[in-house]
């Protein structure tokens, strides 16, 4: 029989007196609690040590999870554990409710609680427990799942939301408030619904580290709830995660990402509709696959990226650039199936360079641009990859400006790199390589 983690709990000196089934295991402490072993079920219901599960307990606090609010079992955990504590969560399922809120620590502003509230420099590991899964019994507005006030940090937890009490018609909470020099490592976080609150954030971050996380399969606002669902700030560092499905019923509902004065690296991004993303500082070694009627602001440094299976079938534009540096990317099989769709639109004092570009289908007819540049952009150095179909429309420019752009070196198998304005400067360009 496979070990499950129906756990007890209790001291050494008494593990004799305890019966335990197969497939049961027990943590065994010492009489000052410094030291545990785990012990598993024998056949003739006897507990024997589990080799090598010996370890250190100080400041490690063992909670078991049965399925039943467990929310009161570990905040009572995190209550009484000492400053620096690491708080493990213990069984196959550990069910999670809003039926039990408590008032987070150091939070300032107005809330209805919060379900995990992490205290300053303590940490949540999930890596004993298979999944903590959160019901909302009782759908209040502005509360939290998890708090993670200055410090603190959440590893190698895996979170879903049970789709039958989370839902696209219910009012949710946040998910994850994480403050100032906190971090969230490793931690999966899957089937999430959005909080269908104005203006509340299901993700909110300041000052963090994000580190290798995944989020997948995440439902934004359905209609009339503004907001910005995943909203990361404060010089953070977001680097090697993976967000996953993302839809959202349209674009005008607000961001699905804001990541603002943020390094944003080495992430990957895949399978988003109808989604809009802002991303501002440096970003750079990211993959963005599968975009269907999305937008990107950008602002900083975007380098070395790959974005790859972009279609826009709506007007706006798929990446707006202001003063922005877009360097050394990839962006390939782009199909661009509406006219009055500039593809890559441009605020002024923009710079592309370096790039290499593929567009695989612009509409049979009607004004559309790969680049819609404004005043004082320039544009050098790059290649414009197009096909047959593009190049016969005549509508379709692959860099189009009205004033003050400069236009140079640039390489494209298209009969023309544009159309341009009488102050622009267009210059050793070559067509139709």
């Amino acid at each position: 029989m496979a070990t499950r983690f129906i756990a007890k709990h209790g001291l050494k000196s008494n593990i004799n007196r305890l019966t335990l089934s197969e497939g049961e295991i027990a943590i065994a402490y010492s009489d000052d609690k410094s030291e545990a072993e785990i012990y598993v079920g024998g056949n003739d219901n006897t507990p024997i040590p589990a080799a090598g599960a010996s370890m250190k307990t100080k400041n490690q606090i063992f909670v078991v999870c049965d399925g039943d609010h467990d929310e009161l079992k570990l905040q009572a955990a995190i209550d009484s554990a000492p400053y620096k504590s690491i708080i493990y969560p213990v069984g196959e399922l550990c069910v999670i409710t809003n039926a039990n809120m408590k008032s987070g620590y150091g939070m300032t502003e107005t809330n209805n609680g919060v379900v995990i509230p992490l205290k300053g420099g303590m940490t949540l590991d999930g890596s004993m427990c298979d999944t903590i899964m959160f019901k909302n019994t009782n759908p209040v507005a502005k509360q939290y799942v998890f708090h993670l006030p200055e410090g603190a940090k959440m590893q190698n937890v895996k979170f879903t939301e049970d789709t039958d009490t989370v839902t696209a018609d219910t009012v949710n909470p946040t998910v994850l408030l994480a403050q100032s020099s906190s971090q969230i490592i490793s931690c999966t976080f899957y089937d999430i619904f959005s909080t269908h609150q104005f203006g509340v954030s299901t993700f909110e971050m300041s000052n963090v580290l994000f580190l290798n996380n995944v989020i997948d399969t995440f439902a934004g606002a359905p209609a009339n709830n503004m907001t910005i669902e995943i909203k990361i700030k404060g010089n953070s560092f977001v680097m090697g995660n993976k967000f996953l499905n993302f839809t959202q019923k349209e674009q005008s509902l607000g961001y699905m990402l804001q990541a603002l004065t943020v390094m944003f690296v080495n992430n990957y991004m895949y399978s988003f509709t109808n989604c809009s993303i802002d991303i501002d500082k440096k970003i750079v070694g990211n993959i963005f696959k599968t975009f269907t009627d999305c937008s990107i602001e950008i602002g900083g440094e975007i380098s070395d990226n790959e974005f790859t299976t972009i279609t826009q079938n709506t007007e706006g534009p798929f990446i707006y650039a202001g003063a922005a540096l877009i360097s050394g990317n990839r962006i390939s099989n782009v199909k661009i199936n509406s006219a009055n769709i500039d593809f890559i639109e441009c605020g002024s004092y923009a710079v592309i360079c370096g790039n290499y570009m593929q567009i695989a289908a612009v509409p049979a007819s009607g004004q559309c641009n790969l680049i819609s540049a404004s005043s004082h952009t320039l544009i050098a150095d790059n290649i414009f990859r197009t096909t047959a179909s593009v190049t016969a429309n005549a509508d379709f420019s692959i860099i189009y400006s009205d004033g003050k752009t400069v236009v140079k070196n640039n390489v494209t198998d298209a009969v023309s790199i544009g159309t341009f304005g009488d102050t622009c400067v267009v210059d050793g360009n070559v067509t139709g390589w």
